[in-house]
C-alpha cells in the first residue's frame, strides 16, 4: 500500500514539473513572437494585421527556430538526436 501512495506521489510530482516546464516553455515562446513582430514592424514597413504581415512573422519565426534549433545542436554535443520511429497504420 505505502508503495503505491509513493509511486504516486511521485508520478504527480512529475507531471507538476512537467507542466511548469511547458509552461515556461510557452511564455518564453510567446515572447519570441513578439520580438519577431517588434522588430518586422520596426524593420519592415508592412501594415499590421495584414497577410503580409502573418505571413513575414510566420517566416521569421520559423527562421529564428531554425537557427536556435542548429545553435543548439552545434554546442550540446552529448545530446543526440533521433529520428522518430515510423509506425505503418495497416487496415483491410
Amino acid at each position: 500500500m505505502a508503495s503505491t501512495i509513493i509511486s504516486t506521489a511521485v508520478e504527480v510530482e512529475t507531471v507538476a514539473l512537467n507542466a511548469i516546464v511547458n509552461s515556461l516553455f510557452l511564455c518564453s515562446g510567446l515572447a519570441t513572437l513578439d520580438m519577431v513582430r517588434s522588430l518586422i514592424s520596426s524593420l519592415i514597413q508592412v501594415p499590421k494585421n495584414t497577410n503580409m504581415f502573418f505571413t513575414v512573422t510566420a517566416l521569421m519565426t520559423t527562421l529564428l527556430a531554425v537557427v536556435g534549433y542548429m545553435l543548439i545542436k552545434a554546442v550540446a554535443r552529448n545530446v543526440t538526436i533521433q529520428k522518430p520511429s515510423t509506425a505503418f497504420a495497416v487496415t483491410r
